[in-house]
């Protein structure tokens, strides 16, 4: 029988509650992140960054400028190698690495680039999405969200 990652339909999306460990900088938290199609990388909300220590002013800019529906983004890359674990209905882990780190963002301080202000949510993408094998599985008429491995 296929594993099952439960995850949670929020007025933001679709959610999944998964641990952040990076083993390098003794990093393991969990969060709430957003499965985000739309999106190529994984991404750590600023605040959610700064929780576990995290000073996203220090690191290294992302050299790609983000955008979405939202507007600009602020990226800065966090390149420690890190892992997100992911906890099926059986209570089995499904370990996900993220070998080049994830991006740290939040909205465009600058005003003219973005459309209304709104804290930054962390993310898991297309990128996280492929390197976990997981099937992601949506159906919105049986109230049933969750990836499948």
């Amino acid at each position: 029988m296929p594993l099952r990652v439960p995850l949670l339909l929020t007025e933001k999306g679709i959610e999944v509650v998964a641990l952040l460990h990076c083993p390098s900088k003794r990093i393991a938290q969990s969060f709430n992140f957003l499965v985000d199609t739309g999106s190529e990388l994984s991404m750590l909300a600023w605040q959610d960054a700064a929780k576990v220590g995290i000073d996203a002013e220090e690191l290294p800019n992302y050299p790609t400028k983000l955008g979405g529906f939202g507007g600009a983004a602020e990226a800065k890359h966090f390149k420690e190698p890190c892992f997100v674990y992911l906890t099926t209905d059986d209570g089995e882990l499904i370990t996900v690495e993220l070998p080049d780190g994830i991006l740290v963002w939040r909205p465009s301080r600058k005003k003219s680039e973005r459309i209304a202000p709104s804290p930054a949510i962390s993310i898991l993408a297309r990128e996280f999405m492929a390197r976990s094998g997981c099937t992601l599985v949506v159906n919105m008429a049986k109230k049933q969200y969750y990836f499948e491995a």
